[in-house]
């Protein structure tokens, strides 16, 4: 590549007051006020609230309410359970009901959130300040090495912030998000382990280790394999190789084993509780049947999926791949290369890849991207920012639209559309969310006319606009439209009525059966939030329960074995599913 210099006003760090702002904006909207939404979040809440109120079978196989999960291992779901413990010691049994478990998730996730943007900004820095990576200074001009490294490590950041796909499930309460922060851990130690290659390799093991026991034991060995590659054929990982390797490989190997060992020695088997070798291998196998070859509806998905998921970071990545082509072999570039193009196999190799498996490669694409942004010509940062302009802006102007119509009745059409996104739903006092709502838009505009009218050189230019804007809708969605997204995404209502209906039948009788449900269809998502709202105890034992509850279609016939119909509801925003209570009549109990 051609030299460049960059001055000391175009290594300008942005100001940490407002990249703290911003961190903040994109961490805790959406993880305050919002109740446990069918997506990957409610079952991964529901995995915790088992932990909290269960025994110890329930801390090594992770479930919903006796329902395995067999994608996800359980070190997410025992962080957050963990932390409902000391809640519990603190202010007693209280804590194990609404709204403490789900508050106390909310927050281990928001720690967990901003630990991984902090590890990914260090990685981004301990790399960028690498001599590799330094701009050409032959007078003198360019700006300290400190300086440059701190403008790249913001600008990756900046990128990582404005990657589409990540926003939502980042907030969501699973593994995926825990996924996403041991990368980030694992990025930064092997940054790391250039300088302190000890360190470095304690650091990489545990967070491989951690990936292992959260979900992926095939992503886990994934990143092994990175590393040993990075020692192989980048001559700077070469001079650390044999303590970088050594160091990483007790942690990672001890940390692997805790689980395995704790589920053969404790779970041997023995009734209610499955065997913890048998659900060990049948989580293991599951996992390697992602590396059963490509498929086409798998990379069908692919070509759906990636280049939404991984805008803006995807073009920058190549870009800045592109103009470091002939630096391949330093780490800057040479490590997220390495590491991207293994997650990239793993894709390929997987007969159903899905979100989960590309987040993951979120804080790798960004670390690839920002030293392609010191180099790159103002007429393309143009183009970035109007982009960003153009959409954000509108995309707002949309939400502000829609709400005032759902608020005011008028337009009529608009209206009508905004009012089916939960039908029915009232909202509540508003003036909360018209005063955030509108100082985030306030906020937008100042920052839009900053950037138009300054024409700032700094290299974090380009995407300051794009992770601003994408900030600014999620905090609009979270703020304006957050009761609505609640009722429409969230079970809380539904369970309610169900735990009126239930706790009414209890008033009867139980007769020979005990006070518990077992589940007919019932999916994971509405599985745990009736089991945190409505504190029904699902059984697997039909004959023993009082109750049974189903999941079905609306128009499907009522099941007369099951028992008397109770009750029966429904997601407003999702009539194609009905929910039904059944009590069962036993002897002794009263028809």
């Amino acid at each position: 590549m051609r030299h460049f210099i960059v001055t000391d006003h175009q290594a300008g760090k942005l100001p940490r007051w407002a990249l703290l702002l911003l961190c903040a904006l994109y961490v805790f909207p959406g993880l305050i006020g919002r109740e446990p939404w069918r997506t990957g979040d409610a079952p991964g809440f529901g995995a915790a609230l088992t932990m909290l109120r269960g025994h110890w079978g329930d801390w090594l196989v992770p479930n919903v309410a006796g329902q395995v999960l067999t994608d996800d291992g359980p070190l997410a779901y025992a962080l957050l359970a963990g932390i409902s413990k000391v809640l519990v010691m603190v202010f007693g049994q209280a804590a194990l009901y609404a709204p403490w478990p789900h508050w106390a998730a909310m927050m281990t996730a928001a720690l967990g959130l901003l630990m991984m943007l902090g590890a990914f900004w260090y990685a981004a820095y301990a790399l960028a300040s690498r001599p590799g990576l330094q701009p050409l200074d032959p007078f003198g001009a360019a700006a300290s090495r400190i300086d440059f490294a701190r403008a790249i490590a913001d600008t990756a950041l900046l990128v990582l912030v404005a990657t589409l796909g990540l926003l939502v499930r980042m907030h969501e309460i699973g593994s995926i998000s825990a996924l996403v922060s041991w990368v980030s851990l694992y990025l930064w130690a092997v940054a790391l382990s250039l300088e302190s290659p000890r360190r470095g390799g304690v650091m990489a093991g545990l967070a491989c280790a951690a990936i292992f026991a959260t979900r992926s034991p095939v992503l886990s060995l994934a990143l092994a394999l990175s590393l040993l590659l990075l020692t192989v054929w980048v001559p700077a990982f070469r001079l650390v190789r044999r303590k970088l390797l050594l160091s990483f490989l007790a942690p990672w190997l001890a940390g692997i084993a805790v689980w395995p060992l704790l589920l053969v020695l404790t779970l041997p088997g023995q009734a209610p509780v499955p065997s913890g070798a048998l659900y060990f291998e049948a989580w293991m196998s599951h996992h390697v049947l992602a590396l059963a070859g490509p498929s086409p509806e798998g990379l069908l998905y692919l070509l759906r999926t990636v280049f939404w998921f991984f805008w803006p970071a995807w073009p920058l990545a190549a870009y800045s791949l592109w103009r470091w082509r002939d630096k391949l072999s330093e780490p800057s570039i040479a490590m997220p290369f390495t590491i991207l193009a293994v997650m990239a196999l793993l894709w390929l190799l997987n007969p159903n890849p899905g979100e989960a498996h590309l987040a993951v490669a979120a804080p790798v694409m960004a670390l690839m991207a920002a030293p392609g942004l010191a180099t790159m010509r103002r007429s393309l940062v143009n183009m970035i920012d109007w982009f960003a302009v153009t959409c954000f802006s509108l995309l707002g102007l949309v939400l502000w639209l829609y709400w005032l119509a759902l608020i005011t009745g008028t337009p009529d059409k608009v209206a009508f559309r905004a009012t089916q996104f939960a039908p029915g739903f009232m909202l509540g006092p508003i003036w909360q969310e018209i005063v955030l709502g509108g100082l985030a838009s306030a906020c937008w505009l100042l920052l839009v006319r900053w950037r138009v009218s300054r024409q700032p050189p700094m290299i974090w230019r380009a995407v300051v606009l794009s992770a601003s804007g994408l900030t600014l809708v999620w905090f609009l969605l979270m703020t304006l439209w957050l009761p609505v997204l609640n009722e429409r995404m969230g079970f809380r209502s539904t369970a309610m009525s169900l735990a009126a209906a239930h706790l009414d039948s209890l008033g009867k009788g139980l007769g020979n059966r005990q006070d518990c449900a077992h589940s007919e269809g019932l999916a994971l998502a509405p599985r745990a939030a009736f089991f945190y709202y409505s504190q029904i105890r699902f059984a697997p034992d039909r004959e023993a329960c009082s109750f049974t509850l189903e999941q079905t279609r609306p128009d499907a016939p009522l099941r007369g074995e099951f028992g008397q119909l109770i009750w029966r509801g429904a997601v407003s925003a999702y009539r194609e599913d009905e929910f039904r209570l059944y009590r069962q009549i036993g002897l002794g109990m009263p028809r």
